[in-house]
């Protein structure tokens, strides 16, 4: 998802980085994995036609190894793991977005639409810089099973296509 996939585009995507949180929404768990995220992927709203998410299987298990590839897909400048979280039978995919020696944050997609092929994705960037200060993993779960049909949780909307 181009992505959607995660993380520096999160950045890019909403106005502030303080929509993070210390922990994923749950651990990846392997009932909520789905290959079909393994390819290229673009984001409708990036200003570069060439720049590219790349997906693979992830060094862990029930991650998804995520690579940002910018300057028209030549140059990687993001990579980590990601992987979903269902929420109420609402995916979720939870991205790392920053890391420092033993420090990682997490920015979070809304799964809004699919097509068929899952090969275009539609998401909504959670935008609530309350995560931020939440202090636990079982409290931010719970925070985003409360907010997570509020529309003012949400950030921005967008938008992926993959390419491979």
């Amino acid at each position: 998802m181009k992505l959607i996939l995660f993380i520096l585009f999160v950045c890019m995507l909403v106005s502030s980085c303080n929509n993070v949180a210390n922990f994923p929404i749950a651990p990846p768990d392997a009932t909520a994995t789905d290959d079909r995220i393994i390819g290229k992927w673009q984001f409708n709203e990036d200003t570069n036609a060439n720049n590219y998410y790349e997906v693979y299987s992830g060094y862990e298990s029930n991650t998804y190894h995520i690579r940002f590839w910018d300057r028209g897909g030549t140059n990687p400048t993001y990579e980590s793991n990601l992987h979903f979280s269902d929420v109420n039978g609402i995916r979720f995919i939870n991205i790392p977005y920053f890391e420092e020696i033993g420090f990682l944050q997490y920015g979070f997609l809304k799964i809004l639409d699919t097509d068929k092929d899952f090969t275009k994705i539609t998401a909504a960037v959670v935008g609530d810089e309350n995560i931020e200060r939440i202090k636990s993993q079982e409290k931010l779960n719970a925070h985003i099973t409360k907010n997570m049909n509020n529309p003012r949780f949400y950030s921005d909307t967008i938008h992926f296509y993959k390419i491979q």
